[in-house]
């Protein structure tokens, strides 16, 4: 028996049985991009008995199967990777956010000080309590620490 790549011949109108096997053929590679020398090679194939076609479409369905069961098991993997990076991130954006509270409350802490200082010594804190006490020491030349 000669193969579908022997002669070029012009297309001829398959048997109704050939055709319907080859339909069943390419059904089970729906989606599978297929050239013209591969569908002249699947026609080829209908040509034989009708439990080679069965067989082939077989072997694809189970090879799609294991196809989509390594992609669901790389989606899965690749997910737990996600899973682990994310809870990472939860936990890192939780200690910044603890110590960005905890410096919150420092200086908050620190504010209420200068404040208290400014009242103690009968200044205005305004806005800006360092700033008052840094003003007042300087009009009293002690604030030379400071330079613009």
């Amino acid at each position: 028996m000669s193969g579908p790549e022997d002669v070029e011949r012009p297309a001829e109108p398959l048997p109704p049985w050939q055709a319907d096997r080859l339909a069943i053929l390419l059904d089970a590679l729906a989606g599978v991009p297929i050239s013209d020398a591969e569908r002249r090679t699947l026609t080829w194939v209908c040509g034989f008995e009708a439990h080679t076609v069965e067989h082939l479409v077989a072997v694809i369905d189970r090879a799609q199967a294991v196809a989509m069961s390594k992609q669901v098991a790389r989606d899965h993997l690749e997910t737990e990777r996600l899973r682990r990076r994310l809870s990472e991130t939860d936990a890192l954006l939780a200690e910044y956010r603890d110590e960005v509270i905890s410096r919150h409350r420092e200086a908050d802490q620190h504010r209420g000080q200068l404040v208290d200082l400014c009242l103690r010594a009968g200044i205005d804190p305004g806005k800006d309590p360092a700033a008052a006490l840094l003003a007042h020491l300087g009009g009293r030349g002690l604030g030379g620490g400071r330079s613009s």
